[in-house]
This record gives C-alpha cells, sequence and structure tokens, in this order.
C-alpha cells in the first residue's frame, strides 16, 4: 500500500511541477532551472541521509546522466521548438518504451501489458488534446522531446538493476552526477543566450524554483525509486500515464482553462488501462 501512495504522490507533484516549471523559465535558461532543481534537491538529500557515504554506483552514474541531464535538455529544449500538447503526448511513451527495452532484455512478450499501455495512451492523447486539431509539429522539438522519453526509459531501466534503489543514498548520489553532467549544458547555454540567461528573478519565479527542487526533484524521485523496488519498473512507469490529468487539472486550476468532453473520456480511459495493467501483473508477476 505504502508504494501505491507512493507513486500516487509523485504523480501529483510531477503533474503540477509542469505549471511551476512554466513560470520559471521565463526567468531562467532551461538548464540553468535543471541545474538550480537539482542543486536544491542534492542538498535536501543530504540533510536527510546526514551526508553518510555512498559507494560509488555506476547504476548510480547513469542514471543520473540519462534520467536528469538528457532527461531535462530534451525536454526543456524540445519545448522552445514544439507545443506542450505534442511534448505530453510523445513524453507518455516512455512506459512503453520500458516496456519493450525490459521484454527485449528479458526475452519475453506480454501482449495484455501493450494493450493496457496503449489504451492508457490514446486516452492521454485524448486528454491533451481535448478536442484540438492543429498538431502544431515541428520535427526538431519532437524528436527532443522523444529524446527525454527514451531518456526516462533507460533511467528506469539502471534504477531498476539496484537492489535497494529506494535508498535515499543512491538517490543523493545519482543527483549529483545529473548535476555534474548539466554544469557543461548551463555554460553553453550561457554562451548561446547571452543576456537572456537569467532575468530578475521575481517571488513567484523563485519559488516555483524551490518546489521544483525539494518537492518534485528530492522528494519525487526519492519515492519513486522507492516505489519500483517494491511494485517493479513496468509498473511504476506506467503511472507516467496519469501526470497529463494532473497538469491539466492544476492548468484549469491555475490559468482557468477548463476541461472538455474529451478530457473526460480521455481520463477513463487512462485508468482503464492503468487498471487492466495492473490486474494482469498480479496475475503473472513483473
Amino acid at each position: 500500500m505504502r508504494a501505491y501512495i507512493d507513486v500516487s504522490l509523485v504523480v501529483l507533484f510531477w503533474g503540477v511541477s509542469f505549471i511551476a516549471t512554466k513560470y520559471a523559465v521565463h526567468e531562467f535558461s532551461p538548464s540553468l532551472v535543471a541545474l538550480m532543481r537539482f542543486l536544491i534537491s542534492y542538498l535536501f538529500l543530504g540533510v536527510i541521509t546526514r551526508w553518510r557515504r555512498y559507494p560509488l554506483r555506476k547504476d548510480a552514474i547513469l542514471a543520473g546522466l540519462w534520467g536528469i541531464t538528457v532527461y531535462f535538455f530534451g525536454e526543456n529544449t524540445g519545448l522552445k521548438f514544439t507545443t506542450p500538447s505534442n511534448a505530453s503526448i510523445i513524453v507518455s511513451t516512455a512506459p512503453i518504451i520500458t516496456a519493450i527495452f525490459l521484454d527485449v532484455i528479458r526475452r519475453r512478450f506480454r501482449f495484455m501489458e501493450y494493450l493496457a499501455s496503449f489504451v492508457s495512451f490514446m486516452g492521454v492523447a485524448f486528454v491533451v488534446y481535448n478536442g484540438r486539431v492543429n498538431l502544431g509539429i515541428n520535427p526538431l522539438g519532437d524528436m527532443l522531446v522523444m529524446l527525454a522519453a527514451f531518456a526516462w526509459a533507460v533511467y528506469t531501466l539502471h534504477v531498476s538493476k539496484v537492489s535497494r534503489s529506494e535508498n535515499p543514498l543512491f538517490t543523493r548520489q545519482l543527483t549529483f552526477w545529473g548535476c555534474v553532467f548539466l554544469i557543461p549544458l548551463v555554460v553553453a547555454e550561457k554562451l548561446f543566450y547571452g543576456q537572456a540567461f537569467m532575468v530578475s528573478p521575481s517571488v513567484k519565479g523563485l519559488i516555483s524554483v524551490i518546489f521544483l527542487g525539494l518537492v518534485a526533484s528530492g522528494l519525487g524521485y526519492l519515492l519513486w525509486n522507492r516505489a519500483i523496488s517494491v511494485l517493479g519498473a513496468k509498473k511504476v512507469t506506467n503511472a507516467i500515464y496519469l501526470i497529463p490529468l494532473v497538469t491539466v487539472m492544476a492548468d484549469w486550476v491555475v490559468f482557468s482553462n477548463k476541461p472538455g468532453f474529451l478530457l473526460i473520456a480521455g481520463a477513463i480511459l487512462v485508468i482503464l488501462g492503468l487498471i487492466m495493467l495492473f490486474k494482469y501483473v498480479k496475475e503473472v508477476g513483473n
């Protein structure tokens, strides 16, 4: 039960994080937002672990590279060239990519898992587009966001290899390496953006970065990794389908963008797909 609560909280945190990120990137460059976010997260994890030593792990280094640096480079930069709707749809392919990776590694194929994932994916499409016909396709932006979805799948695979991925020390270590790999991107953005690298931050912008660092990243990654260690990579990753639902509802509350019929239909499909998946995984194992 605790693992399901962990996943639910992370879905809430990450769904709202899109709203916070929208405020933050108006005042800081994309990679700087990511670096500040995870530096705050690293300090938070250091305090709760009392800075205890942890053996250097190759999977932590690679998880930090893929799950933090590559993911946020792809998502944040891609959103400069494509629409948020396209980005939400593409990132929602991460569970399917993860399932394919795991099936290739384990040399097995489970049709019901792909069917359940497809049902939830179609629900996400309904939720995000919500009656809009113009897809606003941009090849460069869409490819960058697809890189983010691919990176999250690789991150999940590395976390699933660790016997105690729920250990805050492991999360702290991967966060450290994510920050290390982000530094060259921040320097490159400084050279590229110049004066647009940072503007005078508002209180709203600073609160957004703090929320992203403490809640969405520090606590979020910790709970996510703990859930993977209990429920398995496939089951947990499929919860990503619920994130757009939270984002749309938060968008409704904050920006008064009222949801329509397709959003409600999409929500039903997302939940139906997840019920199918959880029931099937429970019957046959992860």
